[in-house]
């Protein structure tokens, strides 16, 4: 604000009774609708002179510069200034004082539910039952900061999940799971034991940024299975799909079924990464010469093969016949009889 009130007041050498004027002059000038004292519980007692000095200091503060203070702390803030609270109270000049404590389950909490209630992210919007209040009551003990990253991170679960529902059972099992580390404390707070609670320096509550990108990770890897899985189960269609159309285009060059479907599973297994059809057939053929080589313990010329087409047509234009008649007739085009009729 450019402002030097640190340098002129803060050098430590004012005492509390020149202070307080100065301070009060210093809200009035700046407007200040409210003073807001928060971590109330690291305040130094011993060096302050004790909470009796500590809460009429801020009582004066009140009454002179005639704006209201908020104490904002831990339990264990109440521990040393509960008992002068209530003094104070009669002191404040009409200004009262009161403690901001967790919600009652009452009316106030209902309206809070019901408008929580509606900002729900997954896909089947479940209304608000007394069942589920109960239970969002119970987890959270009312404290506004707990209720809202229950109802978070309870839909992120339900999400990652694939249930994409708020149940009351989802809501238990998220806060037995996120709530360890303060369930003491709800546990003192449903029990009434106050004396308990003040022994707590503060709520730890959760961070749910990191409960979501843990819950994030999670369905990263189930988007990532899932798409392997199509990846493979698209790899499978396309085996077939060539596998398939290989052996009849062996069975058009003379091949039997059996023997095709034979040479193209060596092919496969050998290449498994083929996918170009012309490729697995030329290579099913090539392999079928090879094997009958091997049979016969000595090298076939591929011109004298009877099988090869080259052959077949030289034979058939020999014979003054044509090469569809030639290739027709060595039955390596074959004609239906729905196709003929």
């Amino acid at each position: 604000m450019g402002t030097q009130y640190l340098e002129r007041y803060g050098n430590g050498k004012w005492s509390t009774n020149v202070m307080i004027p100065i301070l009060s002059r210093l809200l009035q000038n700046m407007g200040a609708g409210i003073l807001v004292v928060d971590e109330i519980q690291h305040l130094s007692l011993f060096r302050s002179g004790g909470s009796a000095q500590v809460l009429n200091f801020f009582t004066t503060l009140i009454n002179s510069a005639q704006i209201p203070v908020l104490l904002v702390g831990t339990p264990k803030s109440l521990k040393v200034l509960t008992s002068e609270f209530r003094q104070a109270r009669r002191s404040l000049s009409g200004h009262g004082g009161f403690l901001w404590d967790r919600l009652k389950k009452d009316e106030n909490w209902a309206l809070f539910l019901s408008g929580l209630w509606q900002y729900q992210w997954t896909r089947h919007v479940e209304g608000l039952t007394q069942e589920l209040s109960d239970v969002m009551y119970e987890e959270t003990q009312g404290i506004l900061d707990l209720s809202l990253k229950l109802f978070v991170m309870t839909q992120v679960r339900a999400i990652v999940a694939g249930k994409e529902k708020i149940t009351a059972e989802l809501i238990r099992k998220v806060a037995k799971e996120q709530f360890k580390i303060i369930r003491p404390m709800l546990d003192a707070l449903q029990d009434g034991r106050k004396t308990q609670l003040l022994d707590y320096e503060d709520i730890v509550v959760p961070d749910v940024e990191e409960f979501i990108q843990r819950e994030r990770i999670q369905i990263d890897v189930q988007t990532f299975i899932q798409e392997t899985r199509k990846r493979t189960e698209s790899r499978q269609e396309q085996i077939v799909r060539v596998k398939d159309e290989a052996i009849i285009r062996l069975q058009l060059l003379g091949i039997s079924e059996r023997q095709a479907s034979e040479l193209v599973r060596a092919v496969l297994t050998e290449q498994p990464s083929a996918s170009d059809v012309n490729e697995v057939v030329k290579a099913a053929f090539q392999l079928s010469i090879q094997k009958k080589q091997d049979r016969q313990g000595g090298k076939v010329n591929p011109a004298e093969d009877e099988r090869d087409l080259r052959l077949i047509v030289k034979k058939g234009k020999d014979e003054g016949m044509t090469a569809y008649d030639a290739l027709k007739q060595a039955g390596v085009i074959r004609i239906d009889k729905w196709c003929a009729g």
